[in-house]
């Protein structure tokens, strides 16, 4: 399965999820794809898939793109879909965290394949510790303490809906035949 980002803790964090299903992930770049499209968690994981599939200019092994973000009650919902460039910019500070607060974690994956597109998204419910980091301490996730599962649910439903595809497209190829 490609993978549309050259990030490598992205592409190892997918991959020790996707362990189980028995994929491999290739890299791939998705260029401007994400902001070609409108600022979005689904719209930007969907960018992504489709500048790597105009890329790679195949659509016979499936395309995965994922986005995800923080929303933070003590922000009111801030930076969200904007999660990545909010931190690269400098575009707030983690001390504006509030401690016991709310945080949302949003996953969001998008996979191609034979020209059909499945979109997942789950979030986490999750608490802002006590503690703070400075932007060079990241990931965020160690600011937060709480669930952890909404990766591994889209993971789990781009599972099934590539199950699905991959009958669906064996029933169509067999009636044509």
């Amino acid at each position: 399965m490609y993978i549309a980002t050259t990030n490598t803790d992205k592409i190892r964090l997918m991959q020790s999820v996707l362990d189980g299903y028995g994929y491999t992930l290739i890299p791939c770049d998705p260029g401007d794809g994400e902001q070609r499209m409108p600022v979005g968690y689904e719209s930007a994981a969907i960018g992504k898939v489709l500048a790597a599939r105009d890329t790679l200019q195949a659509d016979d092994i499936p395309i995965l793109g994922l986005d995800s973000g923080y929303e933070f009650e003590s922000m009111h919902g801030f930076p969200g879909p904007l999660s990545g460039r909010a931190l690269r910019n400098n575009l707030f500070d983690l001390n504006q965290l509030t401690a016991g607060s709310t945080a949302t974690v949003v996953h969001c994956t998008a996979v191609l394949w034979h020209n059909n597109c499945g979109v997942f998204t789950h979030a986490d419910n999750r608490t802002v510790v006590s503690r703070t980091l400075e932007s060079s301490q990241l990931p965020m996730t160690s600011l937060l303490e709480g669930p952890q599962n909404a990766l591994a649910l889209c993971v789990h439903d781009m599972n099934q809906w590539l199950e699905k595809t991959r009958q669906t497209n064996a029933r169509i190829a067999k009636e044509m035949a």
